[in-house]
């Protein structure tokens, strides 16, 4: 039997300034503000979206990700704070 339910997909940015606009949209941008530090990872859940604040030094920026399943948004939020993100990100050659 096919299932005919939809597997729900995430959306993911790392263009700075409209995740900046984002935040503002969503009143998150001064406790973003707030915590964002170099040298840290700052991770926000707000609803359906998360906004992540990367601190690496000489290269930090913010990612947003959009999922309808809360659990989707956590675990990313923990690969995030974990610096897994970072990793996987990086090439292997």
């Amino acid at each position: 039997m096919e299932s005919t339910q939809k597997i729900p997909k995430i959306i993911a940015c790392q263009d700075d300034r409209a995740i900046i606009k984002r935040m503002k949209q969503r009143g998150v941008w001064s406790k973003m503000k707030e915590l964002a530090k170099s040298g840290e990872t700052i991770a926000i859940i707000n609803h359906d979206e998360l906004f992540v604040w990367h601190g690496a030094p000489g290269d930090s920026g913010y990612s947003f990700f959009k999922s309808p399943l809360p659990g989707d948004l956590v675990l990313i939020a923990g690969m995030a704070c974990d610096n897994t993100l970072a990793a996987a990100g990086q090439s292997r050659h």
